[in-house]
Formats: structure tokens, C-alpha cells, sequence
């Protein structure tokens, strides 16, 4: 369900990769590329940035010069030496900047559901505090965030960027190129009675997006990227089912909802 890429010796990709990493093949079943978008320059979203964890690839979003913002689940595990953060690339393991991670923040009531609500995870939040500052350029800058008080308003058009799988099929010709899409919001009790989930596993941390008829979506590999919308972070990629479907519309962690705990942890 949680939209992240396993990194294991199982397919190798033959690409000049500098974190000489390989993908494991992708179970359609789980819920990433973005599906149904397009090729974009890392120079219109230079808050996007690459995270190899040693086991797993996510994106992130960048927030100031020492912290990155990501989904939770893809630090669940993960080894602070492990974790490096590319900025400024526009293809996967493309020429960029390269920093390692020297902290590793999980929100504390971070949480997974029941195997059987096929739903996700709550408080799907992670930070990461470099171990070094980035500098800012025309491809490495920061994203504004939202605030507590505000509200996303169903129907408003976000877009999301990503490097992760571009269908559920991993036999697809493989794009190694930044993707962006735009999906409009979706209201909280629409997006319950169409994924079949209560209050308590489609809760208040979470905000849904994509269209009825499916096409346009976040996918594998994409988990932890951005979901902006006026400039302004507003969602983190956290999970789904499968990728695009008709009826099955994308979750994203609800930045508004988890404000307080970015305040708390990076003073941001």
C-alpha cells in the first residue's frame, strides 16, 4: 500500500547511477513513479529531492538548507548511516547534490493499520536533518509550507512530483526523467465512502486526491514527494491502491494536521 521502492539486487537499471542502486522488482498488489504525467524540469520544482535509504527510494521535500520532509514509512527501519538525500537532480541518481542524513525523525504516533482495512498509515510523517547545509541555487531551493489554520477545499488542483513507477506494471519501458501531474482534492467523506474506510483508518492526518475515472496518480517510489498546490506544501505522498485505478483515489499525509509536530521537531 505505502508508496515506496524496495532497493535490492534483483533488477539492475543500466543508468550511470552514482548510489549504484538497483530496484526490486515491483508487486502490483502494493500500492512510486507518477502515472499519467509528464516529463518536468527540476528547475520548476527544485524543492524535490531524491532519498535512498539502503533498502528503499522515496522523495522529499525540501524545507530549508538542513531539513528534508518525507513520508514516515520510508524511514521505518532505516539506518541513519544509510540515508542520503540528493538535491537538484532531475533524473533518478542524476547529477546533483549528494548529503548524507545525521538524524532521523519519525512522528511518535506514527502507526500502521490492520492488514485487513487494505488502508495506510496514520501520522505518515518523517524529517531528516542533514549532516550538512545544502546551498541554494536555481535547482536547490525550499518549498513554503501550509499553516495550522488553513483548510484544503475539494476540488482544488495539486500537483504531484516524483521518480517512482509510472504504471503497477514493472515491465513498462522505464522513464528516468522528474514526472509531475495535477489531481484535484477529493472531500474527506467522499474519499471514505469511496475507498470503504472509517473515520478511524481514513482519519483527519490524511487528504485524498485523483479522479474517478483514475489515469493521473502518485505510484511506487514516489512515496515522501510533494503534493503542492499555490506554491505551498500541502500533502506528503503516503499510499494507495495500486496506481491510477478507476474509484481508488491517492493518500497523502495532510501537512495542516502535522504542522505542529515540523514546529516542534525542526523549529520550521
Amino acid at each position: 500500500m505505502a508508496r515506496t521502492l524496495i532497493l535490492a539486487a534483483i533488477v539492475s537499471i543500466s543508468l550511470a547511477f552514482p548510489w549504484n542502486a538497483q530496484f526490486e522488482e515491483y508487486d502490483s498488489s502494493d500500492s512510486g513513479r507518477i502515472v499519467g504525467g509528464s516529463n518536468a524540469s527540476i528547475n520548476d520544482y527544485p524543492y524535490a529531492v531524491q532519498i535512498n535509504t539502503g533498502d528503499a527510494f522515496c522523495g522529499g521535500s525540501i524545507l530549508s538548507n538542513a531539513w528534508i520532509l518525507t513520508a514516515g514509512h520510508c524511514l521505518v527501519d532505516a539506518n541513519v548511516i544509510n540515508v542520503t538525500v540528493l538535491a537538484g537532480a532531475e533524473r533518478t541518481f542524476g547529477d546533483g547534490v549528494l548529503i548524507q542524513a545525521e538524524e532521523l525523525f519519525i512522528h511518535p504516533q506514527y502507526s500502521e493499520p490492520p492488514n485487513t482495512t487494505d488502508g495506510g498509515p496514520d501520522y505518515d510523517v518523517g524529517l531528516i536533518k542533514l549532516l550538512q547545509n545544502l546551498t541554494f541555487s536555481d535547482t536547490i531551493r525550499s518549498i513554503r509550507l501550509i499553516n495550522e489554520n488553513q483548510q484544503i477545499a475539494p476540488g482544488t488542483n495539486a500537483t504531484l512530483v516524483g521518480w517512482g513507477l509510472q504504471s503497477e506494471n514493472v515491465n513498462d519501458t522505464y522513464t528516468d526523467v522528474l514526472q509531475a501531474v495535477s489531481v484535484p482534492v477529493i472531500a474527506q467523506d467522499r474519499c471514505r465512502s469511496m475507498l470503504n474506510l472509517t473515520e478511524e483508518y481514513l482519519t483527519e492526518r490524511m487528504l485524498c486526491a485523483g479522479y474517478d475515472e483514475g489515469g493521473k496518480d502518485s505510484c511506487s517510489g514516489d512515496s515522501g514527494g510533494p503534493m503542492v498546490a499555490n506554491n505551498t506544501l500541502i500533502g506528503i505522498v503516503s499510499w494507495g491502491r495500486g496506481c491510477g485505478r478507476r474509484g481508488s483515489p491517492g493518500v497523502y499525509t495532510n501537512v495542516t494536521d502535522i504542522r505542529q509536530y515540523i514546529r516542534d521537531t525542526a523549529s520550521l
